[in-house]
């Protein structure tokens, strides 16, 4: 599925799909890096495990490495410093990822608000509005997070 997510991604850089492919390339990347770390941070404690669980899921969806992610990461903590809206970035995602794909991105948005053993009101609602402005019906994003509640059953709950 994720190699769908990547070969995508190289069709529209090779395809011309964008005037500047390889500029809006990494405009994804650093869209879907600003909603992860807007996920992280909604409740004002960025921990160390959602750092590396950021990490992680950025490998996943993208061809990049550690140093890059962390690029990413210090560049999306440097916006929210400037900016409070990721607008913008969700709807970059939303024309970019399938409905299937948006979906599997959500589950992930619902582990990493469960990635420090316990989520808050702030980063529910923070995945919620994400699940809103990607265009997910919001049933499908409440059986996200059922779905991953039921996954990390016995490990966090």
């Amino acid at each position: 599925m994720f190699e769908f997510i990547k070969s995508r991604l190289n069709e529209q850089i090779n395809g011309g799909y964008y005037n500047q492919p390889q500029n809006n390339f990494h405009l994804i990347e650093n869209a879907l890096c600003i909603l992860l770390v807007d996920v992280a941070k909604a409740d004002d404690d960025f921990s160390a495990n959602e750092r590396m669980m950021i990490v992680s899921l950025m490998k996943k969806y993208f061809d990049i490495d550690e140093t890059g992610v962390a690029e990413l990461i210090v560049s999306a903590e440097d916006y929210f410093k400037r900016e409070d809206s990721f607008y913008e970035y969700a709807v970059m995602i939303n024309e970019n990822f399938s409905t299937e794909n948006k979906y599997e991105l959500l589950k992930d948005l619902w582990r990493l608000a469960f990635a420090d053993a316990k989520t808050d009101v702030y980063e529910e609602s923070m995945v919620k509005k994400i699940g809103g402005l990607l265009d997910v019906d919001y049933q499908a994003v409440i059986n996200a997070k059922l779905y991953v509640k039921e996954e990390l059953k016995g490990r966090l709950f």
